[in-house]
């Protein structure tokens, strides 16, 4: 996993000081997309081409073999193939299409659905942070600092979490998509099927040593971020009682952000 900062943005929270109002930025196409020509390698296109040709000559001679009755929304009995060790006597056509997609992601002809996923720093339905410190031009420097040195705290932590759990989404995308073509795979095979059932049951496969591994290392380290953000949001709830006599800061503001974000950042059964 990388580090705790590896995909750390600049980024404010809502204690954050005024700042010039920005456009929202548009909102991201999440729809696959083809690679720019030049980013392919031209091997992988020539190797690409070559089997597309050669679906195109089998479907138009399984056109031809049945008259012009092809049904591409009907199953195709497949039958014949059982005696070589198949197991499925018909094609699924929705399962081949998104054995298809998933390949044609693996091999970059078009964008990994992870490279999408971006660090959102304003998640909908986060709580805000108030701070009459934002507006109060009366502050002493010494205060001043300090207001500043608690929001770099919360928005180091912020930048934290948040980095860790973009790379947790995006490896649990490239992880989804790489199960389901072994998965394609072996239910076309007895042989296949038990085998990647033996895999997928065994807790000490490498793949599932790995996986467990990688969730591990993003436990401890979302743990100790929250461990970081509290104590941050505790301390700016001592500043606000100190300087403006707020006592319930932390209880009314801080505590429920701590609530959120860590509801957002810890993963389920963790």
């Amino acid at each position: 996993m990388r580090g705790p900062l590896a995909v750390a943005l600049a980024a404010t929270l809502a204690v954050s000081a005024p700042a010039t109002a920005q456009p929202a930025p548009p909102s991201l196409d999440m729809r696959p997309k083809p690679v720019e020509r030049g980013e392919r390698d031209a091997r992988l296109a020539e190797d690409a081409q070559k089997t597309i040709d050669l679906l195109k000559a089998y479907a138009e001679r399984l056109k031809q073999a049945s008259g012009d009755q092809v049904d591409l929304n009907a199953p195709y009995d497949l039958s014949g193939l059982k005696k070589y060790g198949f197991k499925k006597g018909e094609l699924d056509i929705a399962g081949a299409m998104g054995t298809i997609l998933n390949l044609l992601e693996a091999f970059e002809f078009i964008d990994p659905r992870e490279k999408f996923l971006q660090p959102e720093y304003s998640p909908r339905g986060m709580p805000v942070l108030p701070s009459r410190a934002m507006e109060d031009g009366g502050l002493s420097a010494a205060d001043y600092g300090a207001f500043r040195e608690l929001q770099d705290r919360i928005n180091k932590a912020k930048r934290h979490l948040e980095g860790n759990y973009v790379v947790l989404k995006q490896t649990e995308l490239k992880t989804k998509r790489l199960e389901e073509l072994a998965g394609s795979a072996a239910n076309m095979s007895g042989i296949a099927g038990a085998y990647w059932a033996t895999i997928q049951g065994n807790p000490n496969d490498p793949m599932n040593v790995a996986k467990a591994r990688f969730y591990a290392t993003y436990d401890r380290g979302q743990e100790s971020g929250l461990e970081f953000l509290n104590e941050a949001l505790k301390e700016m709830g001592e500043f606000e009682k100190r300087v403006y006599g707020d006592a319930n800061w932390y209880l009314y503001f801080g505590l429920p952000y701590y609530n959120y974000m860590q509801a957002r950042y810890t993963r389920p059964g963790a």
